[in-house]
């Protein structure tokens, strides 16, 4: 006797989630090992930061319009929480003093 599963959207919509975060994590954790890998060169880790920013505010983006919930407060919430991490990582290599 064989089994068939039904494949139903909530089973799609969980495998998008997994595999929205597995990218997520997996993304954060090459950028974390970039940092690493270049932590004598600020301004080498200055891009990395740059680029972890961007990563994560895009991938932020891209969840929410996936979901159906994207906004304006959200893209907003997202920009500006990835230009002040960014700015922190900034200050705290070195690349740029005040």
């Amino acid at each position: 006797m064989k089994h068939f599963k039904i494949v139903t959207k909530h089973d799609d919509r969980f495998n998008q989630e997994v595999f929205m975060y597995i990218l997520l994590v997996v993304g954060l954790g090459l950028f974390v090992g970039l940092a690493y890998l270049f932590r004598f060169n600020p301004y080498i880790q200055a891009l990395i930061f740059f680029g972890a920013s961007t990563f994560y505010a895009l991938w932020g983006i891209i969840h929410h319009y996936l979901e159906d919930r994207l906004s304006n407060a959200v893209v907003a919430e997202y920009l500006l929480f990835a230009f002040i991490v960014f700015l922190l990582a900034l200050l705290s290599t070195g690349a740029y003093s005040i």
